[in-house]
């Protein structure tokens, strides 16, 4: 996290249903900004960069994620 803080942008490349599911989670999180844009790449994949405010709230909210899951949960 204090990695991320220094960050001031951030290259995501990921599959599109990925950037669905990570963008579900961060935004309702007071930091998360919605990018201005998601670029459609190849092969299902999408490109966008987060600022490092909507990086730390992403960070955040899959430590979460992570914290509260039980044994063969879907998230």
């Amino acid at each position: 996290m204090l990695k991320a803080a220094d960050v001031a942008s951030a290259e995501l490349v990921v599959h599109r249903d990925t950037w669905e599911w990570l963008a579900a989670l961060a935004v309702d999180h007071g930091h998360f900004r919605t990018p201005p844009a998601v670029e459609d790449i190849k092969e299902g994949r999408i490109q966008t960069v987060l600022c490092g405010r909507s990086l730390i709230a992403l960070l955040i909210e899959l430590w979460n994620t992570r914290s509260a899951a039980t044994p063969l949960e879907g998230d």
